[in-house]
Protein backbone atom coordinates (compact mmCIF):
# COMPACT_ATOMS: atom_id res chain seq x y z
CA UNK A 1 0.00 0.00 0.00
CA UNK A 2 1.32 3.42 -0.90
CA UNK A 3 1.93 5.73 2.05
CA UNK A 4 1.62 9.48 2.00
CA UNK A 5 4.80 11.23 2.93
CA UNK A 6 4.08 13.40 5.95
CA UNK A 7 6.78 15.96 5.20
CA UNK A 8 5.80 19.47 6.15
CA UNK A 9 3.71 18.35 8.99
CA UNK A 10 2.45 21.44 10.71
CA UNK A 11 2.70 25.14 11.22
CA UNK A 12 2.10 26.02 14.83
CA UNK A 13 1.61 29.52 16.18
CA UNK A 14 4.08 30.36 18.96
CA UNK A 15 2.71 33.83 19.61
CA UNK A 16 -0.71 35.35 19.20
CA UNK A 17 -1.14 35.26 15.45
CA UNK A 18 -4.61 36.03 14.14
CA UNK A 19 -5.99 35.53 17.65
CA UNK A 20 -4.74 31.93 17.91
CA UNK A 21 -3.41 30.45 21.12
CA UNK A 22 0.37 29.86 21.07
CA UNK A 23 1.03 26.20 20.40
CA UNK A 24 -2.11 25.57 18.34
CA UNK A 25 -2.08 24.70 14.66
CA UNK A 26 -1.82 27.66 12.25
CA UNK A 27 -5.06 27.29 10.32
CA UNK A 28 -3.82 29.56 7.50
CA UNK A 29 -1.20 26.98 6.52
CA UNK A 30 -2.02 24.00 4.32
CA UNK A 31 -5.09 22.08 5.41
CA UNK A 32 -5.81 23.45 8.89
CA UNK A 33 -2.09 23.63 9.65
CA UNK A 34 -1.09 20.25 8.17
CA UNK A 35 0.31 19.17 4.80
CA UNK A 36 0.60 15.66 3.41
CA UNK A 37 2.77 15.30 0.30
CA UNK A 38 2.40 12.28 -1.96
CA UNK A 39 5.71 11.30 -3.61
CA UNK A 40 4.08 8.76 -5.91
CA UNK A 41 6.41 6.21 -4.33
CA UNK A 42 5.83 3.56 -1.70
CA UNK A 43 7.08 5.78 1.10
CA UNK A 44 8.62 9.18 1.74
CA UNK A 45 10.36 10.51 4.83
CA UNK A 46 11.33 14.08 5.74
CA UNK A 47 14.33 14.37 8.06
CA UNK A 48 15.53 17.97 7.72
CA UNK A 49 14.09 21.39 7.04
CA UNK A 50 15.22 24.93 6.28
CA UNK A 51 13.64 28.29 5.57
CA UNK A 52 14.72 30.40 2.60
CA UNK A 53 15.09 34.18 2.86
CA UNK A 54 11.86 34.57 0.85
CA UNK A 55 9.90 32.41 3.30
CA UNK A 56 9.82 29.27 1.19
CA UNK A 57 10.22 26.04 3.13
CA UNK A 58 12.56 23.25 2.01
CA UNK A 59 12.27 19.70 3.34
CA UNK A 60 14.99 17.11 2.78
CA UNK A 61 14.69 13.38 3.22
CA UNK A 62 14.25 10.25 1.16
CA UNK A 63 11.75 8.60 -1.17
CA UNK A 64 11.48 4.80 -1.30
CA UNK A 65 10.99 3.40 -4.80
CA UNK A 66 10.19 -0.16 -3.76
CA UNK A 67 13.83 -1.20 -3.75
CA UNK A 68 16.00 1.52 -2.22
CA UNK A 69 15.73 4.99 -0.69
CA UNK A 70 16.74 7.99 -2.83
CA UNK A 71 17.55 11.51 -1.69
CA UNK A 72 14.57 13.84 -1.97
CA UNK A 73 13.91 17.57 -1.62
CA UNK A 74 10.54 19.29 -1.48
CA UNK A 75 9.87 23.03 -1.53
CA UNK A 76 6.73 24.80 -0.38
CA UNK A 77 5.45 28.34 -0.67
CA UNK A 78 4.87 30.16 2.64
CA UNK A 79 1.20 29.12 2.61
CA UNK A 80 2.13 25.45 2.33
CA UNK A 81 1.42 24.82 -1.36
CA UNK A 82 4.09 23.08 -3.41
CA UNK A 83 6.43 25.39 -5.34
CA UNK A 84 5.94 24.19 -8.93
CA UNK A 85 9.03 26.18 -10.04
CA UNK A 86 11.20 23.75 -8.07
CA UNK A 87 12.09 20.40 -9.59
CA UNK A 88 9.06 18.50 -10.87
CA UNK A 89 5.99 20.05 -9.29
CA UNK A 90 7.93 21.04 -6.18
CA UNK A 91 9.79 17.75 -5.69
CA UNK A 92 13.36 16.69 -6.55
CA UNK A 93 14.48 13.07 -6.31
CA UNK A 94 18.18 12.28 -6.79
CA UNK A 95 18.83 8.76 -8.09
CA UNK A 96 22.37 7.35 -7.88
CA UNK A 97 22.29 4.04 -9.73
CA UNK A 98 20.79 1.16 -7.74
CA UNK A 99 22.14 2.27 -4.37
CA UNK A 100 20.50 3.63 -1.25
CA UNK A 101 20.93 7.15 0.06
CA UNK A 102 19.43 8.78 3.13
CA UNK A 103 19.61 12.54 3.59
CA UNK A 104 19.87 13.82 7.18
CA UNK A 105 20.48 17.58 7.10
CA UNK A 106 20.13 20.57 4.77
CA UNK A 107 21.05 24.25 4.71
CA UNK A 108 20.30 27.21 2.46
CA UNK A 109 23.25 29.23 1.20
CA UNK A 110 23.00 33.05 1.01
CA UNK A 111 22.67 32.74 -2.80
CA UNK A 112 19.67 30.43 -2.37
CA UNK A 113 21.41 27.19 -3.33
CA UNK A 114 20.42 24.17 -1.27
CA UNK A 115 23.06 21.92 0.23
CA UNK A 116 22.53 18.62 2.00
CA UNK A 117 24.47 15.87 3.72
CA UNK A 118 23.52 12.23 3.35
CA UNK A 119 24.77 8.67 3.72
CA UNK A 120 25.37 6.60 0.57
CA UNK A 121 24.90 2.87 1.20
CA UNK A 122 26.42 0.33 -1.16
CA UNK A 123 29.13 -2.21 -0.39
CA UNK A 124 30.40 0.44 2.00
CA UNK A 125 28.68 3.49 3.44
CA UNK A 126 30.06 6.94 2.70
CA UNK A 127 29.21 10.51 3.56
CA UNK A 128 27.71 12.41 0.62
CA UNK A 129 27.40 16.17 0.13
CA UNK A 130 24.94 17.34 -2.52
CA UNK A 131 24.13 20.85 -3.78
CA UNK A 132 21.17 22.04 -5.85
CA UNK A 133 20.60 25.24 -7.75
CA UNK A 134 17.66 27.37 -6.70
CA UNK A 135 15.40 25.66 -9.26
CA UNK A 136 16.25 22.18 -7.97
CA UNK A 137 18.71 21.17 -10.70
CA UNK A 138 22.11 19.76 -9.75
CA UNK A 139 24.76 22.44 -9.24
CA UNK A 140 27.61 21.59 -11.63
CA UNK A 141 29.87 24.21 -9.99
CA UNK A 142 30.05 21.97 -6.92
CA UNK A 143 32.34 18.95 -7.34
CA UNK A 144 31.65 19.05 -11.13
CA UNK A 145 28.23 17.36 -10.92
CA UNK A 146 26.74 18.58 -7.64
CA UNK A 147 27.63 15.43 -5.67
CA UNK A 148 30.69 14.70 -3.52
CA UNK A 149 31.41 11.31 -1.93
CA UNK A 150 33.64 11.38 1.16
CA UNK A 151 35.30 8.21 2.48
CA UNK A 152 37.67 9.90 4.98
CA UNK A 153 40.56 8.01 3.37
CA UNK A 154 39.47 4.78 5.05
CA UNK A 155 38.07 1.56 3.52
CA UNK A 156 35.38 1.48 6.22
CA UNK A 157 31.83 2.76 6.67
CA UNK A 158 31.25 6.47 7.25
CA UNK A 159 27.95 8.27 7.82
CA UNK A 160 27.04 11.88 6.96
CA UNK A 161 24.65 13.36 9.53
CA UNK A 162 24.90 17.15 9.86
CA UNK A 163 26.29 20.30 8.25
CA UNK A 164 26.65 24.03 8.80
CA UNK A 165 27.81 26.95 6.65
CA UNK A 166 30.56 29.39 7.51
CA UNK A 167 30.24 33.09 6.65
CA UNK A 168 33.01 32.69 4.06
CA UNK A 169 30.94 30.05 2.23
CA UNK A 170 32.91 27.04 3.45
CA UNK A 171 30.91 23.94 4.33
CA UNK A 172 31.44 21.99 7.56
CA UNK A 173 30.00 18.48 7.67
CA UNK A 174 30.03 15.94 10.49
CA UNK A 175 29.07 12.38 11.23
CA UNK A 176 30.78 9.23 12.40
CA UNK A 177 32.75 6.32 11.01
CA UNK A 178 34.22 2.95 11.88
CA UNK A 179 38.00 3.03 12.10
CA UNK A 180 40.27 0.16 11.11
CA UNK A 181 39.91 -1.36 14.58
CA UNK A 182 36.13 -1.30 14.30
CA UNK A 183 35.71 1.52 16.83
CA UNK A 184 33.14 4.26 16.20
CA UNK A 185 34.77 7.70 15.93
CA UNK A 186 33.54 11.19 15.14
CA UNK A 187 34.22 12.36 11.57
CA UNK A 188 34.45 15.98 10.47
CA UNK A 189 35.40 17.69 7.23
CA UNK A 190 35.48 21.19 5.77
CA UNK A 191 34.99 22.00 2.10
CA UNK A 192 35.61 25.05 0.00
CA UNK A 193 32.52 26.51 -1.73
CA UNK A 194 33.35 24.58 -4.93
CA UNK A 195 33.35 21.23 -3.11
CA UNK A 196 37.13 20.81 -2.84
CA UNK A 197 38.63 19.96 0.53
CA UNK A 198 39.90 22.86 2.62
CA UNK A 199 43.51 21.85 3.28
CA UNK A 200 43.84 24.44 6.04
CA UNK A 201 41.55 22.30 8.19
CA UNK A 202 42.76 19.16 9.95
CA UNK A 203 44.63 16.81 7.62
CA UNK A 204 43.72 17.67 4.03
CA UNK A 205 40.33 18.95 5.17
CA UNK A 206 39.48 15.96 7.41
CA UNK A 207 39.39 15.40 11.18
CA UNK A 208 38.80 11.97 12.73
CA UNK A 209 38.42 12.37 16.48
CA UNK A 210 38.28 9.78 19.25
CA UNK A 211 36.07 11.22 21.97
CA UNK A 212 37.06 9.72 25.30
CA UNK A 213 37.43 6.19 23.88
CA UNK A 214 33.70 5.62 23.45
CA UNK A 215 31.34 4.65 20.64
CA UNK A 216 30.62 8.11 19.30
CA UNK A 217 27.40 8.50 17.28
CA UNK A 218 27.96 12.12 16.27
CA UNK A 219 25.02 13.60 14.37
CA UNK A 220 25.26 17.36 14.99
CA UNK A 221 27.58 20.22 14.07
CA UNK A 222 27.10 23.91 14.87
CA UNK A 223 29.36 26.93 14.47
CA UNK A 224 30.09 29.03 17.55
CA UNK A 225 31.83 32.00 15.95
CA UNK A 226 35.00 30.55 14.47
CA UNK A 227 34.73 27.49 16.72
CA UNK A 228 33.18 24.23 15.50
CA UNK A 229 31.13 22.10 17.91
CA UNK A 230 30.04 18.53 17.24
CA UNK A 231 27.66 16.58 19.42
CA UNK A 232 25.69 13.39 19.79
CA UNK A 233 25.25 10.31 21.93
CA UNK A 234 28.14 8.10 23.03
CA UNK A 235 28.21 4.71 24.69
CA UNK A 236 30.85 2.94 26.75
CA UNK A 237 31.49 -0.77 26.98
CA UNK A 238 30.02 -0.74 30.50
CA UNK A 239 26.45 -0.07 29.34
CA UNK A 240 26.66 3.67 30.06
CA UNK A 241 25.29 6.42 27.81
CA UNK A 242 26.45 10.01 27.47
CA UNK A 243 25.62 13.26 25.76
CA UNK A 244 28.98 14.13 24.19
CA UNK A 245 30.32 17.39 22.78
CA UNK A 246 33.66 18.34 21.25
CA UNK A 247 34.86 21.77 20.13
CA UNK A 248 37.53 22.56 17.56
CA UNK A 249 39.45 25.66 16.60
CA UNK A 250 39.17 27.00 13.06
CA UNK A 251 42.16 24.87 12.01
CA UNK A 252 40.52 21.63 13.15
CA UNK A 253 42.57 21.17 16.32
CA UNK A 254 40.74 20.43 19.59
CA UNK A 255 39.93 23.58 21.56
CA UNK A 256 41.64 22.90 24.88
CA UNK A 257 39.62 25.63 26.63
CA UNK A 258 36.42 23.62 26.14
CA UNK A 259 35.53 21.01 28.74
CA UNK A 260 38.42 18.64 29.34
CA UNK A 261 40.93 18.74 26.48
CA UNK A 262 38.20 19.88 24.10
CA UNK A 263 35.57 17.31 25.11
CA UNK A 264 32.47 17.28 27.31
CA UNK A 265 30.49 14.26 28.41
CA UNK A 266 27.41 14.10 30.61
CA UNK A 267 26.13 10.75 31.81
CA UNK A 268 22.48 10.14 30.95
CA UNK A 269 20.42 6.96 31.32
CA UNK A 270 19.84 5.70 27.78
CA UNK A 271 18.55 2.53 26.12
CA UNK A 272 21.83 0.63 25.77
CA UNK A 273 20.33 -1.80 23.24
CA UNK A 274 19.31 1.15 21.04
CA UNK A 275 22.69 2.61 20.08
CA UNK A 276 21.95 4.99 17.23
CA UNK A 277 22.61 8.64 16.40
CA UNK A 278 19.83 10.59 18.09
CA UNK A 279 19.12 14.04 19.46
CA UNK A 280 19.56 17.52 18.07
CA UNK A 281 21.74 20.51 18.97
CA UNK A 282 21.58 24.28 18.53
CA UNK A 283 22.96 27.48 20.06
CA UNK A 284 21.02 30.23 21.77
CA UNK A 285 21.65 33.95 21.30
CA UNK A 286 24.29 33.90 24.05
CA UNK A 287 26.24 31.09 22.43
CA UNK A 288 25.12 28.51 24.97
CA UNK A 289 24.78 24.97 23.65
CA UNK A 290 21.40 23.24 23.77
CA UNK A 291 21.06 19.50 23.19
CA UNK A 292 17.70 17.73 23.11
CA UNK A 293 17.29 13.97 23.28
CA UNK A 294 15.84 11.58 25.82
CA UNK A 295 16.43 9.73 29.09
CA UNK A 296 14.95 6.50 30.36
CA UNK A 297 12.90 6.37 33.53
CA UNK A 298 9.17 5.76 33.47
CA UNK A 299 9.50 4.99 29.76
CA UNK A 300 11.52 7.35 27.56
CA UNK A 301 11.18 11.06 28.31
CA UNK A 302 12.28 14.13 26.33
CA UNK A 303 15.38 15.67 27.94
CA UNK A 304 16.91 19.06 27.13
CA UNK A 305 20.44 19.99 28.22
CA UNK A 306 22.00 23.44 28.27
CA UNK A 307 25.74 24.05 28.44
CA UNK A 308 27.69 27.24 29.03
CA UNK A 309 29.97 28.65 26.32
CA UNK A 310 32.92 26.75 27.81
CA UNK A 311 31.05 23.43 27.84
CA UNK A 312 30.17 23.22 31.53
CA UNK A 313 26.55 22.33 32.34
CA UNK A 314 24.40 25.41 32.94
CA UNK A 315 23.23 24.83 36.50
CA UNK A 316 20.62 27.60 36.19
CA UNK A 317 18.70 25.38 33.76
CA UNK A 318 16.59 22.50 35.02
CA UNK A 319 18.38 20.10 37.35
CA UNK A 320 22.14 20.65 36.98
CA UNK A 321 21.74 21.66 33.34
CA UNK A 322 19.09 19.13 32.26
CA UNK A 323 15.31 19.56 32.12
CA UNK A 324 13.03 16.53 31.95
CA UNK A 325 9.29 17.24 31.78
CA UNK A 326 7.18 14.09 32.25
CA UNK A 327 4.82 13.36 29.37
CA UNK A 328 2.52 10.37 29.11
CA UNK A 329 3.93 7.43 27.14
CA UNK A 330 7.38 7.23 25.58
CA UNK A 331 8.75 10.50 24.20
CA UNK A 332 11.98 11.48 22.46
CA UNK A 333 13.19 14.77 20.97
CA UNK A 334 14.59 14.95 17.44
CA UNK A 335 14.69 18.71 16.98
CA UNK A 336 15.38 21.76 19.13
CA UNK A 337 15.44 25.49 18.44
CA UNK A 338 15.29 28.80 20.29
CA UNK A 339 13.03 31.81 19.89
CA UNK A 340 14.19 35.41 19.87
CA UNK A 341 12.98 35.77 23.48
CA UNK A 342 15.22 32.89 24.60
CA UNK A 343 12.50 30.30 25.01
CA UNK A 344 13.48 26.80 23.88
CA UNK A 345 11.26 24.50 21.81
CA UNK A 346 11.94 20.77 21.57
CA UNK A 347 10.00 18.58 19.16
CA UNK A 348 9.81 14.84 18.71
CA UNK A 349 7.27 12.09 19.23
CA UNK A 350 5.01 10.51 21.80
CA UNK A 351 4.49 6.75 21.55
CA UNK A 352 1.45 5.13 23.23
CA UNK A 353 -0.09 1.75 22.42
CA UNK A 354 1.77 1.39 19.10
CA UNK A 355 0.72 4.85 17.89
CA UNK A 356 3.11 7.79 17.46
CA UNK A 357 2.02 11.43 17.70
CA UNK A 358 4.04 14.61 17.55
CA UNK A 359 5.16 15.98 20.92
CA UNK A 360 6.44 19.50 21.45
CA UNK A 361 7.55 21.27 24.64
CA UNK A 362 8.39 24.94 25.18
CA UNK A 363 10.76 25.86 28.00
CA UNK A 364 11.35 29.05 29.94
CA UNK A 365 14.84 30.39 30.69
CA UNK A 366 15.17 28.22 33.80
CA UNK A 367 14.09 25.02 32.03
CA UNK A 368 10.57 24.90 33.42
CA UNK A 369 7.64 24.36 31.03
CA UNK A 370 6.03 27.48 29.54
CA UNK A 371 2.40 27.40 30.70
CA UNK A 372 1.39 29.91 27.98
CA UNK A 373 2.21 27.35 25.27
CA UNK A 374 -0.57 25.00 24.23
CA UNK A 375 -4.21 24.96 25.15
CA UNK A 376 -4.01 23.17 28.50
CA UNK A 377 -1.38 25.26 30.32
CA UNK A 378 1.26 22.53 30.57
CA UNK A 379 3.75 23.80 27.99
CA UNK A 380 3.33 20.49 26.15
CA UNK A 381 1.53 20.08 22.81
CA UNK A 382 0.55 16.66 21.45
CA UNK A 383 -0.90 16.38 17.95
CA UNK A 384 -0.89 14.02 14.98
CA UNK A 385 2.01 15.72 13.20
CA UNK A 386 5.80 15.94 13.52
CA UNK A 387 8.58 18.46 12.89
CA UNK A 388 11.38 20.79 13.98
CA UNK A 389 12.45 24.29 13.07
CA UNK A 390 11.62 27.89 13.82
CA UNK A 391 9.89 30.10 11.28
CA UNK A 392 10.88 33.80 10.97
CA UNK A 393 7.41 35.12 11.86
CA UNK A 394 7.16 33.12 15.09
CA UNK A 395 5.77 29.84 13.80
CA UNK A 396 7.20 26.35 14.15
CA UNK A 397 7.18 23.77 11.39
Amino acid sequence: MKKLSLLLLSMISTFFLAGQTPGTLDLSFGNNGIILTDFNTLDGVGRASAIQADGMIVIGGSAYNGNVDNISFTRYLPDGTLDVAFGSGGIVTVVMEDTEEKLYDIAIQPDGKIIGVATHIDYESNMVIIRLNTDGTMDSTFSNDGILFIDFDLPTDSYGMSLDLQEDGKIVAAGYLYDMAGDIQSALCRLNPDGSFDNSFGTNGIVIHDILSKKNFINNVVLQGEKIIIGGLSFSDSDSGFVTLSRFDANGLPDMSFGVSGNVEVFVPLEFWDQDPEGHMCLDAEGRIIFAGYVIGDGNQIAVHRFEFNGSPDNSFGDNGMSVIPVEGNTRAYAVTTQYDGKIIAGGYQWIDNYADFAMVRYLEDGSPDSTFGADGTGVVITHVSSGGYYPDNRIY
